[in-house]
């Protein structure tokens, strides 16, 4: 009797904004002995990208095709999956199989936003080359280490100004945004979208859109739902769009736009002078008993404790008794 074919395909497809477990549906389609498996596409996609996976071997292997309408959510997909090629191992293909039908008969109570369809991926399996024809395989896709780091779908907020500029920042703590960006030009105009994806606590950590002579501007942003508090700001003008990046000291990660200096002993009150003559601002606090100036590298200048200049072009504040300055301006 002829062994059929078996295949179980375990796609944990990353939909980035709920993160859940979706089956692949696939059909077969066997043309002169050689058997092709392609996925069930509903509407053809911007971006591909393919890769193949041998056995362990080294002789077997199958070709795949990912696809989606966003490049990120493909390179999001293939960062956080280890996809293994498993051959005539009955054990290990039922155990896939299971685990499969579990994964598909658990409902989740989570309400998916129309977003997460929109930003899913696709995985097809486009054919494979197999030593026996007839081997009993499967592919074994499982979550990376650091898939519990991934975007869970939390609360979404928008947000609309009539101007030209908006921009959003993450603050640099907790966990990743999904964000889009858009303008309108008129009233009678839909909605022009400019960017769309993930921002995070470093490297891309902020999006923007400007349009001249448009009517509104608006951001959307998706939070994770474990984070616990606000971990992003939205800018309305150039001036309170602000980066990570100090000029000096070290940047506050807990308040947006904040870098930090230092602290005054205690006892003292910090400031900041620019002198009337050179133009050049210092950091000062006031002396202890007796023209101390306990802070470190600081000295006494005859009425007070200079600590050292400070770059030109910040814009330099106290609060409490710490030395603090604006971060800089990302445009």
């Amino acid at each position: 009797m002829k062994r059929l074919l078996q295949l179980s395909l375990i796609a944990v497809l990353i939909t980035f904004m709920s993160c859940k477990k979706e089956e692949q549906i696939l059909q077969q389609e066997t043309n002169n002995g050689k058997t092709n498996i392609v996925g069930k596409s509903k509407k053809p996609t911007k971006f591909r990208k393919e890769i193949v996976v041998t056995d362990k071997a080294g002789v077997n292997s199958v070709f795949i095709a990912v696809t989606s309408d966003y490049e990120s959510a493909i390179n999001e997909y293939l960062d956080n999956i280890d996809i293994s090629l498993v051959i005539e191992d009955e054990s290990i293909i039922n155990e896939i199989k299971e685990s499969s039908n579990i994964n598909k008969n658990t409902k989740s109570s989570e309400k998916e936003p129309k977003i997460e369809k929109e930003h899913s991926v696709n995985v097809e399996i486009v054919s494979v080359n197999f030593e026996n024809p007839q081997s009993t395989f499967a592919l074994n896709i499982k979550s990376k280490e650091n898939m519990n780091k991934s975007f869970i779908t939390g609360t979404y907020a928008s947000y609309s100004d009539y101007s030209d500029f908006m921009g959003i920042v993450h603050r640099g703590n907790g966990y990743n945004l999904w964000v889009t960006t858009n303008y309108k030009q008129n009233w009678y105009n839909s909605w022009t979208n400019v960017y769309q994806g993930f921002l995070y606590p470093h490297g891309v950590y902020y999006a923007y859109v400007e349009k001249e002579h448009s009517l509104k501007t608006s951001i959307g942003v998706y939070m994770d739902a474990r984070q616990g508090s606000i971990n992003y700001h939205i800018a309305i003008s150039h001036n309170d769009f602000r980066g990570h990046h100090c000029k000096i000291g070290s940047y506050d990660y807990n308040n947006y736009g904040e870098c930090f200096l230092g602290t005054s002993p205690a006892g003292t009150s910090p400031f900041f002078w620019t002198s009337p003559h050179t133009g050049i601002t210092g950091q000062y606090y006031s002396a202890l008993p007796g023209n101390n100036c306990p802070y470190s590298g600081s000295t006494f200048d005859g009425a007070h404790c200079f600590v050292k200049n400070i770059p030109t072009g910040c814009e330099t504040y106290t609060w409490w008794r710490s030395w603090l300055i604006k971060s800089d301006k990302i445009l």
